[in-house]
């Protein structure tokens, strides 16, 4: 399969907005974020996204 995302302190910075975690900001001090996902994909976007990918592969042979 294929994924895609981000390492280190920019996957540590992503997970903490996207699941709206605390996360210590300086010496002694932690905040907690609201939540805000960076990439949301509803049910109709995937769909979306994979009939696009079917109707390519089905097209590649053309």
């Amino acid at each position: 399969g294929v994924s895609i995302g981000y390492s280190g302190v920019a996957a540590r910075i992503a997970r903490v907005h996207q699941y709206g975690l605390r996360d210590q900001v300086g010496p002694g001090a932690i905040a907690k974020y609201p939540q805000r996902e960076l990439l949301g994909i509803s049910a109709a976007d995937e769909r979306l996204i994979y009939n696009a990918v079917i109707n390519s592969l089905g097209s590649a042979g053309k």
